[in-house]
């Protein structure tokens, strides 16, 4: 069972007050609601939230560009917003995130989730996970334009050798590892600060699927193009 919860546990009251998101209370009756995902008395019992993101990573790279161009970069950027969540707040709280979903509605479309709160149902999807988090949520680009840009040509050598061979060898490496690299070397170049910032925040933080977590072939590579790295509907 697993839930992105940016932007999830910190919007509920948001979602209530003044939302569009949020059923007016005459529009429906609790007996017009669509079936939900556990009856009302029923929940489960042995579940696991998987819960690989690190939200603290944020913070982790907040400390090391302080000052610097390249943290300017990011704070102008789709993850700028990341970096105004305060650490308090950016926690994973598994239980409430499983209430929510013993709440869920059954419902057809796949990119939002319908809660009931109060007795109201609510919507969580991708315009509110957009508008919480300031992350691009739009189409995909076409495949070809992703290719082009992390297909490396025979003449270059790949961000990934670039990066990664010096320090790591033929380990590939996790972000935990990642972020001790960018916190031990107060030498590091600037573009590989950046580089190394924007592979946490996606592959540790925003889009993380694993543990332990580990960049991937894609985010490294798409690196080399900022404006299109940026423009890439991570939020999605």
């Amino acid at each position: 069972m697993y839930v992105h919860y940016f932007g999830l546990l910190n919007s509920i009251s948001r979602l209530i007050t003044g939302s569009p998101s949020v059923a007016p209370i005459e529009d429906l009756t609790v007996e017009e609601l669509p079936p939900r995902l556990f009856a009302l008395d029923r929940y489960p019992s042995e579940t696991k939230m998987n819960a690989y993101s690190k939200p603290e990573y944020i913070s982790d790279i907040a400390k090391v560009l302080k000052g610097k161009p390249e943290m300017q970069f990011l704070l102008d950027s789709p993850f700028g917003e990341l970096f105004k969540i305060p650490k308090n707040k950016a926690s994973f709280n598994a239980k409430l995130v499983l209430g929510l979903i013993c709440r869920q509605l059954v419902t057809k479309k796949v990119n939002e989730m319908w809660i009931v709160f109060g007795g109201h149902p609510i919507r969580f999807g991708l315009r509110e996970f957009s508008i919480l988090t300031r992350l691009e949520c739009g189409k995909y680009p076409k495949k070809k334009d992703v290719d082009d840009v992390i297909s490396v040509k025979p003449e270059c050598e790949s961000v990934w050798k670039t990066l990664f061979d010096e320090r790591f060898g033929d380990t590939v490496p996790t972000i935990a590892d990642l972020v001790s690299w960018l916190q031990e070397e107060e030498s590091m170049e600037g573009w590989k600060q950046l580089a190394l910032s924007l592979i946490i925040l996606v592959d540790g933080v925003v889009a993380a699927h694993s543990n332990p977590n580990r960049p991937t072939s894609k985010t490294v590579e798409m690196t080399k193009n900022l404006e299109f790295f940026c423009k890439y509907p991570w939020g999605r």
